[in-house]
């Protein structure tokens, strides 16, 4: 669904993992697009800085994508919208 994970370096000095799952779980809270892009914006500046400076637990990490991405929807974020993130994030 949404390939964030992929933006995260393995091998470096801080496990993110747990700040990946914050972030879906900031994204399950909201109850409206705005608040959910709001969450999902902050992730995006969150995973640029964090790239080549940081390790995470895949399968956890990829979990917490699927669960931000699927709340995000549920409050009104678009799929559209979370694929140019997911681009963003690749680039």
């Amino acid at each position: 669904m949404l390939a964030i994970g992929v933006a995260i370096a393995a091998g470096c000095s801080k496990d993110i993992t747990r700040d990946f799952e914050q972030f879906a779980d900031r994204a399950c809270a909201c109850k409206d697009a705005a608040c959910a892009n709001t969450v999902l914006t902050q992730f995006a500046q969150f995973a640029k800085d964090a790239e080549g400076h940081a390790h995470n637990d895949e399968a956890r990490t990829d979990a917490a994508a699927r669960r931000m991405a699927s709340c995000a929807m549920k409050a009104g974020v678009s799929a559209k919208d979370l694929m140019r993130l997911a681009n963003k994030l690749a680039e």
